[in-house]
């Protein structure tokens, strides 16, 4: 596991012709490439409770409205 880079995260984000009726979800490495963290930096977070991820057996997902959420309330 690694760092994706921020086009390829945008890439994934603007793939989806239903974001208005389904959520999308990222995988870890999408989601810390999203908020511009390490992939360790944001299992921390989740560790911690400052992000929430949703688990699907082994795996966690993320919801892109909650991340962007977290971005705005954050101001960062």
């Amino acid at each position: 596991m690694g760092y994706i880079s921020i086009l390829d995260a945008q890439k994934v984000l603007s793939k989806s012709s239903l974001k208005s009726e389904y959520e999308e979800w990222l995988t870890t490495d999408e989601a810390a490439a999203y908020l511009r963290i390490s992939v360790n930096a944001l299992r921390i977070c989740v560790h911690r409770g400052q992000v929430h991820g949703h688990k699907f057996g082994r795996r966690i997902r993320f919801k892109v409205g909650d991340l962007r959420e977290l971005l705005s309330t954050k101001g960062a």
